[in-house]
């Protein structure tokens, strides 16, 4: 029997080590294959948070205003410890991506940065300086150097009065005791102050407010709901962040889209240059008709006012003053569109037509008041005449609205403007037939 049971564990034996072997040499391939695994996804999968955006200011002289516009430079501060951490953070091949400007939430295309710039720390500003200081307060390595400092400091003052204490023979070794306790005191102490110094630092993204921004075509449809109704004074959320998305912010900055010092200015010089102009319509025949009035007209009468005139006068009016006041929140020059080129040669080719109309004409009529003389010929009211009025004003309009809310000229399409040249050319064609 025991020769039996021998056999049956060598038999035994033989079949099973060799399952044993091959699960210890699939253990240790598993077991290498997940290290190496783990050792490439280490890099990548570190997530380290990052920086809380704590304010944001523009510098001006050596004074901190914040309060921006357009042609300022924008600083967004952080942390320089916690800019540090999070660079350190980034993927090796990537290095410390470029940021950008968010406002409200949305990213500012056209602003970019890659290197922070330290806040000086002489700026005489106690926001910046509390600021700092929580910067420093929060960082954990500061606050175990702190801790170690104060520890050093009590041992040497411990040590300290131990040896003015101690009257037998021990006290030489007790004063060279408090001695080294308080030079490892001031080395700690030292190393703490150091450390808190480093830690309150302040790191700043400069942003430029470029007002060629505003109207390049890749980035104005990001600038121009921030700039929208600029008499509305409203503070903006801000931060920075690469493109992916914002830092952590909850500070808001005042961003000032229009002067009222220059829009009182422009507005008194655009004031004086139209009552300028309706002295020259009451005093000359500038918005009236060609011709003379023949002599069977009352004496004293004046010629009627021509329509194309008026229309001509209007748009040039509308058009400059909407150049001016775009260019006060946006510092662009460069805001005419094709659209109001159209727009311009359609009532200035009907003033010219007219004109040339007016001249192959018999006398011109007597004026009857200047919306009288609008709506009516030598035959009374009509409907052409009406038309063109009434176009003429509902995109007039349209076109204050939206300069004042969108800060663009109205691009207007190629339907709208061929039924403004329709309304135009009709108008001339009875003009024409009536002569």
């Amino acid at each position: 029997m025991y020769n039996d049971l021998a056999s049956f564990v060598s038999l035994t034996d033989m079949h099973v080590r060799p399952i044993y072997k091959f699960l210890s040499i699939a253990s240790l391939v598993c077991i290498f294959l997940s290290g190496s695994a783990g050792s490439q996804t280490s890099p990548a999968a570190r997530v380290v948070a990052p920086p809380v955006v704590l304010d944001a200011f523009v510098l001006k002289g050596s004074h901190v205003d914040r309060t921006a516009r357009l042609t300022d430079i924008v600083r967004v501060v952080v942390c320089k410890t916690e800019y540090d951490t999070w660079k350190e953070g980034q993927p090796p091949a990537h290095g410390a991506p470029s940021l950008i400007l968010f406002l409200e939430g949305n990213a500012m295309k056209g602003t970019s940065v890659t290197s922070p710039v330290p806040v000086d720390k002489s700026l005489k500003d106690d926001r910046l300086n509390a600021e700092g200081e929580a910067c420093a307060d929060s960082n954990q390595s500061v606050k175990t150097l702190e801790t170690a400092a104060k520890a050093r400091e009590a041992d040497s003052k411990t040590a300290t009065d131990k040896a003015a204490n101690e009257k037998d023979s021990n006290i030489d070794q007790l004063k060279q005791d408090a001695t080294k306790q308080a030079a490892v005191a001031v080395s700690a102490r030292e190393q703490a102050d150091a450390a808190w110094e480093a830690a309150s630092a302040l790191y700043s993204f400069d942003f430029y407010l470029d007002p060629a921004l505003v109207a390049a075509t890749d980035s104005k449809d990001a600038w121009t709901p921030v700039l929208r109704k600029p008499w509305v004074q409203e503070k903006l959320v801000i931060s920075t962040g690469p493109t992916t998305g914002a830092w952590p912010s909850d500070i808001a900055i005042s961003l000032k889209r229009l002067s009222f010092t220059f829009l009182a200015a422009w507005a008194v010089l655009f004031v004086v240059a139209i009552v300028v102009f309706i002295r020259f319509a009451i005093s000359s025949d500038i918005l009236r008709d060609a011709g003379t009035l023949p002599a069977t007209a009352p004496a004293g009468s004046r010629k009627a006012f021509s329509l194309a005139r008026t229309q001509m006068a209007l748009w040039t009016l509308i058009v400059a003053a909407s150049l001016a006041f775009i260019f006060m929140v946006t510092w662009n020059e460069n805001t005419i569109t094709n659209g109001v080129l159209v727009l311009i040669g359609i009532s200035s080719g009907t003033t010219l037509l007219a004109a040339v109309a007016d001249g192959t004409a018999p006398d011109p009529q007597p004026t009857q008041g200047f919306f009288t003389d609008l709506f009516t010929d030598g035959n009374g009211p009509t409907v052409h005449r009406y038309q063109m009025v009434l176009f003429t004003v509902i995109l007039a309009i349209i076109f204050v609205v939206k300069v004042g809310v969108n800060l663009t000229m109205p691009e207007f399409d190629a339907t709208l403007l061929g039924l403004m040249g329709i309304s135009n050319g009709t108008y001339l064609g009875f003009k024409l037939q009536g002569k």
